[in-house]
């Protein structure tokens, strides 16, 4: 009887971690829809702009996302000692340049596909997603209140 019970709750959870995997993969690709629609209908981009531009958006975004994971410090700061904290600084500057030279590249690849002024309003666009993202989970919570 114990085991029945252990093994059912051992399933529950189970069911749970790989309910909670689902739903959290599933509200990131609602917000990567979201953000398709929204970028593109700011952009007023073409089928044809849009079937070009997203490739290089994304692959830009999965490099980017790599550069700031690879340079995540290995402990807190306030564990570090000065040398540690010496190189993590060094580090952070590297990444900085890092970030800065994909840029300039994404940049480039973009100038093929897209007007310049298109491209000029793209990283403001960026904040303005990620601004309205945090005003509705605000609205959100205030309604669960």
């Amino acid at each position: 009887m114990k085991k029945i019970i252990l093994f059912s709750i051992f399933s529950l959870c189970l069911m749970a971690s790989a309910f909670a995997q689902r739903s959290g993969e599933r509200m990131k690709n609602r917000m990567e829809g979201y953000q398709i629609a929204f970028i593109t209908d700011k952009l007023n981009l073409t089928s044809e702009e849009a079937q070009k531009f997203w490739p290089i958006y994304n692959q830009y975004k999965d490099q980017a996302k790599k550069i700031r994971q690879d340079s995540k410090p290995q402990k807190e700061i306030q564990d570090m000692t000065d040398a540690e904290a010496e190189q993590f600084i060094k580090s952070s500057f590297e990444k900085d340049t890092k970030e800065l030279d994909l840029k300039k590249e994404f940049v480039q690849k973009l100038r093929g596909v897209l007007p310049s002024k298109k491209i000029a309003q793209l990283q403001g666009l960026e904040k303005e997603f990620k601004k309205e993202l945090l005003e509705k989970a605000k609205e959100r919570r205030k309604a669960k209140e």
